[in-house]
């Protein structure tokens, strides 16, 4: 693992690893889910620490808070803490303690109401159980001031609040949705129970009595038997998770429980298996269709490869693999930001001065993860395509969408999470195919995920450059699934100066007529202004003054059988339809412009979308074409595309030939 990932996660006090080795055997689950990897693990049974010591032993107790002691004072942050002072009881007031949970301020005071509900936010509900945001600042705050472990008091005092209102509750399922026993609280919730035991040891009896240890004891056990259930188990990024805290319970606490080995096993067997279906061995793309989830699966694993558990599996070589994907995901703007792709918050955004850049065009074997990249560096310049189906966790109707940067500045850009308020008119936008930089049909309303069928993986076609042009290609399965649309979509991009996006529409019945509309979504900054019904300008806008112009875009369209089209272009639609929204903060739409070309067609169609790209000072490169586009396909799979154009007085004939993966750039 490089530095780089390693300024990420800068001031994570991390434990050493686990020495030990591993025999392969298979466990079948209980529930009769499918069997993975058991790892049997050879421990010192004639260490203490590692044998069972019940805290209900008062000689046992004191071997057990030796065993922590033995432990270096640190603080283990599985998942991210929202900002917060560092509070003292002589922080609260008269509603209790101003906390930040998941980004949200609220005042919470002791006894605590569990129930509340003051945003009407199930991942607020989520995370106020998990405990993360009410204990782990005070887990912090001790850690780094040992000093003072009166830091531990507030935290304490919640961790205990909640394990004596719930530990014997969790045979129940249905929690009213409070997200009592949400697979995820618990995984939280288990990190900062072990930690607060951890801590509490060094801080001492003054601060921890053994009576209260004892009951956080109680507590983590609950926590270990619940996460070790497989029937309790999600085969996504929430199961990697729960292995983590599962595997990290029973490695600081081997003494907690008899079966603590056994719960270590079984995290790194369920951790292997899920791991290698979660992420392409090759390229290291997490497959959630999320550049957010990309970053946080990076972090998961340098987490685990600290702590020891990745020593234990073969995912180890797949570090390096991430790191670089994520670097090659990161826009060229001044903040390196990571682009708001599929389930991606804009509180995800790493910090500036870790990333080192790629020049050019990403490996080819990215195509196997459903992206297709390229950089040019001298210019800032960014294109990212995706075309991915793994499964249906964060899938989004994003098939053929990209994001574009240019000097630096995001001129096209995905809109990202909003929340997960799964029936509210801004997630329901979100994830639909108007919201994304791709072509929808009709008036098609998205359906169910699990209606589409099987996942597709990627359908990226190829992705290769020759004479200064980049060529993407891909397919879009999902049309051709839902509305019988065979949706090819090429991408000939000369950096910094034009960007050619070229649609095939070939539908099943060739006597139909269908609606068709590309949609592109502008940065916040980016202004529209019609010049002419085939196109419009994007500018920088301050103050509602167009300041700079950024491009020119253009419908080259020019097909016969083409019986009408518009351009519109909208920002911050309410109704009839959400249109024109962004979300660079978590729960908070912002107006943003969207462009909509529509045209009504019968049969057989090519669309072409040309995006002159204006240079900083100001001077739009020249550009047009010479000849329609030409392209040739077969039973509906499109088989050849050439583009003859004259950009700044050179004329090019560009030629794709998919079924060979191909691509001809000649200067005629």
């Amino acid at each position: 693992m490089t530095s780089r990932l390693r300024l990420i996660f800068a001031g994570v006090l991390l434990f050493g690893a686990v020495i030990g080795f591993f025999l392969s055997s298979t466990l079948k689950s209980s529930s009769g889910m499918d069997s993975f990897d058991f790892v049997v693990l050879e421990e010192d049974d004639s260490d203490p620490c590692k044998r069972f010591n019940s805290l209900d032993d008062d000689s046992a107790a004191g071997v057990a808070v030796e065993c922590l002691l033995k432990r270096p004072l640190g603080f283990l942050p599985l998942f991210d803490i929202s900002p917060a002072p560092s509070w003292l009881p002589s922080d609260q007031t008269a509603d209790g303690f101003e906390l930040n949970i998941d980004l949200q301020v609220a005042n919470v005071s002791l006894p605590v109401d569990w129930s509340m509900d003051p945003f009407h936010d199930r991942s607020w509900r989520m995370w106020l159980h998990g405990l993360n945001d009410l204990v782990a600042p005070s887990l912090r705050a001790y850690a780094q001031n040992p000093q003072t472990p009166e830091y531990l008091l507030v935290g304490k005092w919640y961790a205990l609040d909640w394990c004596r209102k719930f530990r014997n509750t969790h045979q129940h399922t249905d929690d009213n949705g409070n997200f009592v026993w949400y697979d995820m609280a618990v995984t939280s919730r288990a990190v900062v129970l072990v930690t607060l035991m951890h801590l509490g040891a060094h801080a001492g009896p003054l601060i921890l009595p053994l009576s209260e240890m004892r009951l956080l004891a109680q507590c983590a056990i609950v926590h270990g038997e619940f996460m070790v259930d497989t029937s309790n188990y999600l085969w996504h990024n929430h199961g990697l998770f729960c292995d983590a805290s599962l595997y990290l319970l029973s490695d600081i606490a081997p003494w907690l429980h008899p079966d603590t080995r056994m719960w270590k096993q079984t995290a790194i067997g369920r951790f292997n298996k899920n791991g290698r279906a979660s992420f392409d061995s090759i390229t290291g793309v997490h497959k959630e269709h999320s550049t957010g989830y990309q970053l946080w699966m990076s972090y998961l694993l340098y987490f685990c490869d600290q702590v020891g558990l990745l020593s234990y599996t073969s995912l180890k070589a797949i570090l390096p693999q991430m790191e670089n994907t994520l670097t090659w995901m990161l826009t060229t703007d001044d903040a390196q930001s990571l682009p708001l792709i599929g389930d991606t918050a804009g509180e995800n955004t790493p910090p500036k001065p870790i990333y080192t850049h790629t020049d050019g065009l990403a490996p080819e074997e990215f195509n196997r993860g459903g992206v297709a990249i390229v950089k040019q560096l001298s210019t800032s310049s960014h294109l990212f395509v995706t075309a991915w189906f793994f499964s249906c966790v964060h899938k989004h109707y994003d098939d053929l969408s990209f994001i574009l940067t240019e000097f630096g500045r995001r001129l096209l850009v995905d809109q990202g999470r909003f929340a997960y308020f799964y029936d509210h008119p801004h997630r329901l936008y979100t994830v639909s195919g108007a919201a994304h930089n791709g072509m929808t049909v009709d008036d098609f309303k998205p359906e169910p995920c699990k209606k589409l069928g099987q996942p597709y993986g990627s359908a990226i076609l190829l992705s290769t450059s020759n004479q200064g042009w980049t060529v993407f290609a891909g397919d879009n399965p999902i049309l051709t699934r839902t509305q019988g649309i065979r949706h090819t979509r090429v991408f000939f991009y000369l950096p910094s100066k034009l960007l050619v996006v070229v649609d095939l529409a070939v539908p099943s019945d060739s006597s139909s007529v269908h609606q068709y509309t590309r949609h592109l979504h502008y940065d916040t900054e980016i202004a529209l202004a019609m010049t002419d019904r085939a196109g419009y300008s994007a500018f920088v806008e301050h103050d509602g003054t167009q300041q700079q112009l950024v491009a020119r875009v253009r419908d080259w369209s020019a097909t016969a059988n083409i019986s009408s089209s518009t351009i519109t272009l909208i920002k911050g639609q309410a109704t009839p339809t959400l249109q024109g929204w962004t979300y660079p903060k978590l729960r908070v739409p912002v107006p943003a412009f969207v462009s909509n070309m529509r045209a009504t067609v019968r049969g057989n169609v090519a669309f072409v979308t040309a995006l002159q790209i204006a240079q900083p000072s100001g001077q739009v490169p020249a550009a047009r074409l010479v000849q329609p586009v030409f392209w040739t396909q077969q039973h509906g799979a499109v088989r050849t595309v050439e583009l003859d154009l004259v950009v700044d007085g050179v004329h090019w004939l560009l030629k794709v030939a998919l079924a060979k993966r191909e691509f001809e750039a000649t200067i005629l």
